[in-house]
């Protein structure tokens, strides 16, 4: 079985972001040890497609004061995985 390529002609994202790659390195940390590679998908830049599963972000909320998340990314993170279950996965493009 192949697995072919198609090019991408459309990303629709939420106005604000729920997270930043560069300046929250904690929730960083925690993800890629979560997700055993969130970054990995991502360019040297950082910039690209992942995905977080719905559980470890929940786990984030909870601890978000361990991870110095403002009230504006907690209520971002709390939208994201609203109406998914703990098994669901959250695709971000990190740009």
């Amino acid at each position: 079985m192949s697995i072919r390529a198609y090019k991408v002609l459309d990303i629709k994202t939420k106005k604000s972001n729920s997270f930043n790659l560069w300046h929250d390195s904690e929730v960083i940390d925690f993800l890629n040890e979560q997700e055993g590679g969130f970054l990995v998908s991502l360019n040297e830049d950082c910039c690209g497609l992942t995905c977080a599963k719905v559980a470890s972000i929940k786990e984030l909320i909870k601890r978000a004061g361990e991870f110095h998340l403002d009230k504006d990314s907690i209520d971002c993170l709390k939208d994201d995985i609203k109406g998914f279950s703990d098994d669901d996965y959250i695709q971000y493009y990190c740009f």
